[in-house]
């Protein structure tokens, strides 16, 4: 029979998308540094047969699609932790990983924590969250002392379970980028925050966050996210397109983003909040396990 956790405090999300090499290259980060009390699930779409025989290792569950979003939902659905961590193939997990993240969780109000996500071989900062700064949406936060309002990005995320499964109800779609703009959102709405947990680190091969590519049609979906929200307006979008003269990469999102407030681009009829609950002080304090002094590290199979 599988080996799983009784009561597992932490479940940690695995979505297998369309690079099963990157997908096993993180799935094994995982297994090599994977902590106490805490359960694997892999997220798949039925195509995965378990080529190496670990199921008695992590659990497998199967949604309908293989869009990354789709997998989210049916690895939040399935976790039985009360905190659940989403890695994105391709990310690797270090030792020691969940640690600080976790332990933000013991604010009441924390809803949300990203990690910091680093070169693998330089191990500069890629990104401790994102902020909306310099003109852009969404831009990563690379400097892990800037103060101000942050998001996680939903490929390296750690969430309270019942709110990302709330967040999973009020708005579904197939633009990552998106998805985790109108969740920081909504989480801000219901009183909730995100942390941004400076010791939790995972690593990427990229020399920049391979979701973080500068289009047109990035700009139109973040776009419609501001106007839907308040923060967007044709004023604010063609500020954001002249700061971005003097950065010829991003003037194509920029365009979405101008192109977005132009249109009155609405999100309104697919995002429903009513199923998120308010953040209340009352019993939300999580006493997370104390860190040990040593770690072991297994080598998965």
């Amino acid at each position: 029979m599988p080996k799983f956790p009784t009561i597992p405090q932490l479940s940690i999300v695995v979505p297998l998308t369309t690079d099963p090499v990157a997908f096993e290259r993180t799935l094994i980060s995982v297994l090599e540094h994977r902590p106490q009390h805490s359960e694997v699930l892999v997220a798949h779409d039925g195509s995965y047969n378990d080529p190496y025989a670990i199921s008695d290792e992590v659990r497998f569950v199967t949604a309908e699609r293989p869009e990354f979003t789709d997998l989210v939902i049916a690895g939040s659905d399935a976790a039985r932790g009360r905190l659940i961590h989403v890695l994105a193939e391709g990310l690797e997990a270090t030792s020691g990983w969940t640690d600080e993240a976790s332990e933000s969780f013991e604010h009441f109000d924390c809803g949300a924590v990203a990690p910091v996500i680093r070169n693998a071989a330089t191990h500069d900062v890629l990104a401790g969250g994102w902020s909306d700064f310099g003109g852009r949406a969404s831009q990563p936060r690379t400097d892990l002392r800037q103060r101000g309002r942050t998001g996680c990005y939903l490929q390296a995320s750690f969430w309270r379970r019942d709110l990302l499964r709330r967040l999973n109800k009020c708005f579904h779609g197939t633009s990552v980028d998106q998805v985790s703009d109108v969740f920081q959102h909504l989480t801000r709405q219901a009183g909730w925050k995100c942390e941004v947990a400076v010791e939790s680190t995972v690593l990427c091969k990229n020399e920049s966050l391979p979701w973080n590519s500068s289009t047109f049609a990035r700009g139109m979906q973040l776009g419609a996210v501001a106007n839907e929200f308040g923060n967007g307006s044709v004023v604010s979008a063609a500020i954001a397109l002249a700061a971005n003269l003097l950065h010829p990469s991003q003037l194509a999102e920029a365009f979405g983003g101008l192109a977005a407030a132009m249109l009155s681009t609405k999100l309104q009829s697919s995002i429903d909040s009513s199923y998120l609950e308010e953040c209340e002080s009352e019993g939300m304090i999580m006493k997370m396990p104390a860190r040990t002094a040593t770690r072991t590290t297994r080598r998965a199979a």
